[in-house]
């Protein structure tokens, strides 16, 4: 009987360490089963934000790119058109320099009134010409005849006689010269004002260009380091991935 119960307890302390054995074992196989199971969850999650991050670096990158392109083809455009304007205007001041200097030539050809009346046609055509009467010397009377010389002849000059109908135009020629005067005067300012914004368009432009560029050197080594950290970020969640 002894014999017999010691074989029971023997049978059942097997039995029980059989079970506790199988148990331990299911157990662990759930528990690495849990533990593969959330290591290929962190690892899916990890290739997500990778795959996210990376995606959004790309989109980034490529609008970056298109605004870039855009900026660096309206800079192109705005500077082509400067060019040209800048050209333009050089060649009307080159233009106006010459007709001012053809001008003074002018005015330094005609001295005498004969040359004057004979000039004034082809400077402001009338209707009826200025004409003036032939010169005639006036020879000196009394005492002073004795010592005078041929210097000392006095000359009267002419007076030159204007039409009745010379009158209107002339006039309307005087208010014409003050209103051209006025408008000089108001274009000088205007111009004065356009330099001052094509400096200004000047500095705009090179401020896009720069930024066209990728801004400088601070910025560039902002993004730079933007970059640097990602990659850090992606790496170290990739090595924490395989452990």
């Amino acid at each position: 009987m002894e014999r017999r119960g010691q074989r029971r307890l023997s049978g059942a302390s097997a039995g029980a360490q059989k079970q506790i054995f199988l148990i331990g074992k299911l157990y662990g196989r759930k528990q690495q089963a849990t533990m593969n199971y959330f290591s290929k969850l962190r690892l899916v999650m990890v290739i997500f934000c990778g795959i996210l991050v990376t995606t959004i670096l790309l989109r980034e990158e490529i609008a970056w790119r298109r605004e870039r392109g855009r900026l660096e083809a309206e800079i192109r455009a705005a500077q082509a058109v400067a060019r040209e304007a800048g050209s333009r205007q050089r060649q009307r001041e080159s233009e106006l320099q010459q007709a001012l200097r053809q001008i003074a030539e002018r005015k330094l050809q005609v001295n005498t009134p004969r040359e004057v009346v004979e000039a004034f046609p082809r400077v402001l055509p009338l209707p009826a010409p200025i004409t003036l009467p032939a010169e005639e010397a006036r020879q000196p009377e009394g005492p002073q005849a004795n010592g005078a010389s041929a210097q000392a002849l006095a000359v009267k000059l002419p007076a030159a006689t204007l039409p009745v109908e010379d009158l209107k135009p002339l006039y309307d020629f005087t208010l014409d010269c003050q209103a051209c005067k006025a408008r000089l005067a108001a274009s000088e300012a205007t111009l004065a004002d356009e330099r001052q914004k094509s400096l200004a368009v000047e500095r705009e432009l090179a401020a896009e260009a720069k930024l066209a560029r990728g801004g400088g050197f601070w910025r560039r080594a902002e993004r730079a380091a933007k970059w640097f950290v990602v990659g850090a970020a992606a790496g170290a969640i990739a090595a924490s991935a395989r452990r």
